[in-house]
């Protein structure tokens, strides 16, 4: 059995997720005024943007994709307009937090 398969996996925090996010958003502000950059200010308040923002965090936080985003919010473009990147990252923590790793759950 792969080594990988007997590790821990501890769910990261709402703060490693937005560090993620504001280095790719906004990585010229500090993590404080990054998080409340609204997704419309940075030209990403769109479905697409959203789910493309979503691979990189799985991807960086788990270093592989654990899934689709599955039941999304009821965000129009509208909302997400201004939804700000500490909103997003809560709400991926929260999902990666309840999926795990490969089928491994961390809560």
């Amino acid at each position: 059995m792969p080594a990988e398969t007997h590790q821990v996996w501890e769910p990261p925090d709402t703060g490693s997720v937005l560090e993620v996010l504001a280095d790719l958003l906004a990585p010229d502000l500090a993590l404080d005024a990054a998080a409340e950059v609204t997704l419309g200010s940075v030209g990403h308040a769109d479905d697409l943007s959203l789910h493309h923002l979503w691979n990189v965090v799985a991807d960086e936080m788990c270093e592989r994709t654990i899934g689709d985003l599955g039941d999304e919010p009821d965000w129009t473009p509208e909302m997400l307009e201004d939804t700000t990147l500490v909103e997003v990252a809560r709400w991926f923590q929260s999902i990666i937090a309840s999926e795990g790793v490969g089928g491994v759950h961390g809560g």
